[in-house]
């Protein structure tokens, strides 16, 4: 629906917009609402900074080293943590080009390109990062005026990203700008609520990592069982396979017989007992894509809402048009193809989830526990079977015959240990949002009932 509404030209002016975006009703509500000496520009409350230019970094990354930061780092991360999976560069490569800014534990990160306006905390675990040209940096906090935890929240909450997104510039995409990022309003109860706020924070950081130390349990529990510990997977720049098994394959591409992946499935076979996939579980089911919809009846899911292990989605589409293909509680998507193949999450939050083109279901068959099940497929044992069989050189694919050769190793009793440890995992991450939810929750609640001060 069109929205009309009429600017005083002097107004325009001292913003430094003409977009009709920018002046959006919504927008001037919150503007207006926090337009206040009382509420200081953020600016006033750190010292903000980004990365210029610098060379392509690609061919640098590496296992070890110090962690980048990108988008994808904090968007989805309040709370930026050691064990998350970053892309490392070296140190020496850092300090030869010094256009490239970092960042300590305690600094806050802003992401500002692509997927802008998202903020997130270094935890004490990160002693230095590093940054891409897609985020900024607050650093030297005034923490005299404000509790870093406390700013983040805020600026998560509706108050400050919102603001965050009305300061968003379109060029070829989406970006902040640090001069804008300054302009932004913060709310300052007394310190004592900060506090209390910003624990909440903190207490989702340290809820998150039982929840990650939980799986981890239970992948450990699983690679000793099948003593992956002990695989040589040590092999030269040239391999060979026999005749029979290219013609077996029906395929001639040199992937599908890398001896990391064959070495994987050979630990599978020598375990005392396996069952194929395609034995375990209903025939698996492609989903339908659509464009998320605001009027949508039902959650919907693609391939970017598998988050770590688990399905999550704020987006929705038509149940009419997705049909019998929705994924229950206990279902497993797998993604098939894009640059993620091979990454599967549990359906855990939803009645229902209808689902796009590029994620796979999988429904357990009775006697398999569908979280042992998601717990092979995201091992090494499991993403070495099914990245074997993609095809596709620009945009890979995997097939779901291809999917229904996986081998999985059967452990009897200890697959239920497996399975518990899953599940305290996925209580402990909802615990770990209700907190977060919770505390931007009080932040809201204090703003629009105009108390704190």
């Amino acid at each position: 629906m069109p929205v009309l509404a009429e600017i005083p030209l002097g107004t325009i002016a001292t913003q430094g917009r003409w977009d009709a975006e920018y002046f959006q009703p919504a927008y001037l509500s919150i503007a207006t609402t926090l337009d206040s000496d009382q509420n200081p520009h953020l600016g006033t409350l750190a010292h903000l900074t980004c990365s210029a230019f610098y060379p392509s970094a690609t061919e640098y990354y590496q296992d070890n080293g110090i962690p980048f930061i990108r988008c994808v780092d904090v968007n989805n991360y309040p709370v930026i943590q050691s064990d998350q999976p970053f892309e490392r560069l070296p140190e020496k490569f850092l300090r030869q080009h010094k256009s490239i800014r970092s960042a300590q534990s305690g600094d806050i990160i802003i992401s500002k390109v692509g997927s802008p306006c998202f903020t997130s905390i270094l935890d004490e675990s990160v002693r230095e990062a590093a940054l891409t040209r897609t985020v900024l940096a607050l650093k030297k906090v005034r923490t005299d005026k404000v509790n870093p935890y406390y700013l983040v929240v805020f600026l998560r909450s509706k108050y400050g990203f919102s603001q965050l997104l009305r300061e968003r510039e379109q060029q070829i995409q989406f970006q902040l700008t640090l001069d804008r990022v300054k302009k932004i309003r913060i709310f300052l109860p007394p310190r004592k609520l900060q506090d209390e706020i910003g624990s909440l924070i903190k207490e989702y950081g340290n809820v998150l990592t039982h929840s990650k130390n939980s799986y981890f349990s239970a992948q450990q529990m699983l690679e000793k069982e099948l003593g992956l510990d002990k695989i040589d997977l040590s092999h030269g720049i040239g391999y060979d396979t026999c005749l029979s098994e290219v013609l077996s394959a029906r395929r001639w591409d040199a992937q599908c017989f890398y001896p990391v992946y064959l070495r994987y499935a050979e630990a599978v076979r020598k375990h005392s007992r396996f069952d194929s996939i395609s034995q375990l579980v209903y025939p698996p089911v492609k989903g339908v894509q659509q464009d998320d919809a605001e009027s949508g009846d039902t959650a919907y899911a693609s391939i970017k809402h598998v988050s770590d292990f688990e399905m999550l989605t704020d987006a929705s589409a038509s149940s009419i048009v997705a049909g019998s293909k929705v994924a229950k509680p206990g279902d497993l998507l797998l993604a098939i193809t894009g640059a993620t193949i091979g990454k599967v999450g549990i359906v855990s939050r939803y009645d229902q989830l209808a689902f796009s083109g590029d994620l796979l279901q999988l429904r357990v068959r009775e006697g398999l526990d569908p979280h042992y099940l998601l717990v092979v497929l995201r091992s090494p044992i499991g993403q070495g079977q099914l990245l074997r069989w993609v095809t596709g050189s620009t945009n890979g694919h995997l097939a779901p015959r291809d999917v229904m050769q996986a081998l999985i190793p059967r452990l009897g009793k200890k697959e239920q240990i497996i399975s518990d440890k899953v599940r305290k995992a996925l209580s402990a991450r909802k615990q770990a949002e209700e907190l977060l939810e919770q505390a931007k929750h009080r932040v809201e609640e204090m703003i629009e009932a105009g108390t704190g001060r």
